[in-house]
């Protein structure tokens, strides 16, 4: 009976000793809670080039300062970075997943995916002032394409759909020089780089040396017998443009009727019809020539009144005929001849 007693007594004891002993240390201590971290915000929607984005993490559970810090990375810093306080850029199209890792414990995570679209061309436009050149000519062109994402890619790709009409360079894909190299008609066309389907072209029309067609003014004309009337000659090319410094000739093709001098002077020479032909070489110094024509008409410009029209006459008498000759040339002569159609009625002499 006392034994046991004494046993209780002594275990009893041990824990009023216990007890005592915690007491002096102070309030009891319990286990930290395990650490948690989170992002906010929670998502971001797409991002363009060049767009940022400000994410912070909190992180709860632990002890200690140190415990509340994060390091931050981006599995893909070629798509979108993110700096030590948190800041997202997005820098090319593509996807990453951004982490943010308690320092107390890099096992504790949290991550949020960024997705950067790529930039969308929203307009291209092309200016160029000057789009007629003559042959050997160059000229500027100028290409603005307007894109989504703040610094993409605003470069163009210049191409000819003619080059034998008119090329084209560029150094920088923005400016380009378009050099006229043969007459007829170019497109230029300007294709964004990051969207080739987005294109913006301008007309270049080349006018040179290769004449095409003479164009002669007038195509008909009258002349008096002895009076002269101008035709005027004008070389052009394929697309209807004066070709400049192209040299004409002249020549007519009935130098008994008409003639006609080097600048296209015509001149009667006798009643009848001529044509006056222009001929120019297709280019400087080539055999091959095209020809233009017109027709000339000489008309005396006179007109003969016998005075009187009509007379009754007896037998063997005479009558004297009077005549007056009217007409816009000066320059011929006016003598007049009488002939009789029916001698055996009635004869003329020369005086009439």
């Amino acid at each position: 009976m006392f034994v046991g007693l004494v046993a209780h007594s002594r275990r009893a004891a041990l824990r009023l000793g216990l007890a005592a002993a915690l007491a002096a240390c102070g309030e009891v201590t319990q286990a930290p809670l395990p650490l948690d971290v989170t992002i906010a915000p929670s998502a971001v929607p797409a991002l363009e080039i060049g767009d940022a984005v400000q994410l912070t993490a909190a992180v709860t559970g632990g002890r200690g300062s140190n415990v509340r810090s994060v390091v931050w990375t981006s599995s893909d810093p070629a798509v979108a970075t993110i700096s030590g306080a948190g800041a997202v850029t997005a820098v090319a199209p593509g996807q990453a997943t951004i982490t943010a890792s308690a320092v107390a414990d890099r096992g504790r995570t949290a991550q949020i995916g960024i997705t950067v679209n790529a930039p969308r061309v929203t307009a291209i436009t092309v200016t160029m002032p000057i789009t007629t050149l003559n042959i050997g000519q160059a000229a500027a062109i100028l290409a603005q394409v307007t894109a989504t994402g703040i610094g993409s890619n605003r470069r163009v790709r210049f191409t000819s759909s003619a080059p034998q009409v008119a090329t084209v360079r560029t150094d920088d894909g923005l400016t380009g020089v378009v050099t006229a190299v043969g007459g007829g008609e170019a497109r230029i066309i300007a294709a964004a780089e990051i969207d080739p389907s987005r294109t913006a072209e301008v007309i270049v029309r080349v006018t040179g040396t290769r004449a095409a067609a003479i164009e002669l003014t007038p195509t008909a004309d009258s002349v008096l017998l002895g009076g002269t009337t101008m035709f005027a000659a004008i070389v052009r090319d394929s697309l209807g443009g004066a070709v400049s410094g192209a040299t004409v000739q002249w020549v007519s093709t009935n130098p008994s009727i008409a003639t006609v001098s080097a600048s296209g002077e015509v001149r009667g020479v006798a009643i009848g019809e001529a044509r006056v032909v222009a001929s120019t070489p297709v280019e400087p110094g080539s055999p091959a020539v095209i020809t233009a024509e017109a027709i000339v008409r000489v008309r005396s410009g006179l007109r003969v009144q016998v005075v009187p029209r009509e007379a009754t006459q007896l037998l063997t008498d005479q009558l004297t005929l009077g005549v007056s000759v009217f007409g816009e040339s000066q320059t011929i002569d006016r003598t007049v001849d009488f002939v009789s159609r029916t001698p055996t009625v009635a004869t003329v002499n020369a005086s009439g």
